[in-house]
């Protein structure tokens, strides 16, 4: 299911952090395959993320491994 405009980078954010957590693991060929396209767009975006995108302000929660922060405990 697609993410709303309002959320998107906020929940794709917790499922980065999920698939960090488990980046070294065993998976089958399909999983290893968009891995690897996962760690490849993720490189893309690095390469040409704007400097000026960045907010001046707090970023806001640290989120943990499991995507929650201090406010969801």
């Amino acid at each position: 299911m697609a993410n709303m405009d309002y959320c998107k980078f906020e929940n794709t954010y917790r499922d980065l952090v999920d698939c960090h957590s488990s980046i070294n693991e065993k998976l089958s060929d399909r999983e290893h395959k968009y891995r690897v396209m996962l760690l490849d767009i993720c490189t893309n975006m690095i390469e040409k993320y704007d400097e000026k995108c960045q907010p001046e302000e707090d970023l806001g929660p640290e989120y943990d491994s499991a995507g929650f922060s201090e406010e969801d405990r």
